[in-house]
């Protein structure tokens, strides 16, 4: 079951809303500070946390859905317009070089020289790359599976 938890920083003026698994894991995150949006899906701002959050529970406030989806929407608005665009240039199909950038609950964040990112499988990143090799700056070809609306991911998967 996903939960939806907001937490305010007073010394920085900030406010960040996470949605968590049912392992407390975060799966999507952002935060607001004078009127700007930064969420974890976007280039730059990869900062999904690690780890449960069941230490910290506590500490967030609960709150529905529809609160993060309302601010998500809202966040992620500006980008909507290059996303299409995206859509456009990039084909299901279509085989693109991408580069490991961290490692998500979701599979493997990477580097596809656009504003967006591509999202890999933990098991297509298995079979691509050695244990060794999965690390940041290493990467491969893949083919282009499709797109992921909400988190504005390309879908990527091992080339056969």
């Amino acid at each position: 079951m996903t939960t939806y938890y907001k937490h305010y920083f007073e010394e920085d003026n900030e406010e960040q809303y996470f949605e968590l698994d049912e392992e407390l894991h975060c799966l999507r995150s952002m935060s607001l500070k004078e009127g700007t949006y930064k969420t974890s899906n976007m280039a730059g701002d990869y900062s999904l946390s690690e780890g449960s959050f069941v230490e910290v529970l506590d500490q967030l406030t609960p709150i529905e859905e529809k609160e993060f989806q309302r601010n998500w929407d809202i966040a992620i608005e500006p980008y909507r317009q290059k996303w299409e665009a995206i859509e456009e240039v990039i084909k299901s199909g279509q085989i693109i070089t991408a580069t490991i950038i961290c490692f998500y609950p979701q599979g493997v964040i990477m580097d596809i020289g656009t504003d967006f990112a591509g999202l890999l499988s933990i098991a297509d990143c298995n079979k691509v790359f050695s244990e060794e090799k999965q690390y940041p700056g290493n990467s491969a070809k893949f083919r282009v599976m499709g797109f992921e609306e909400e988190q504005m991911w390309i879908i990527l998967g091992k080339v056969d």
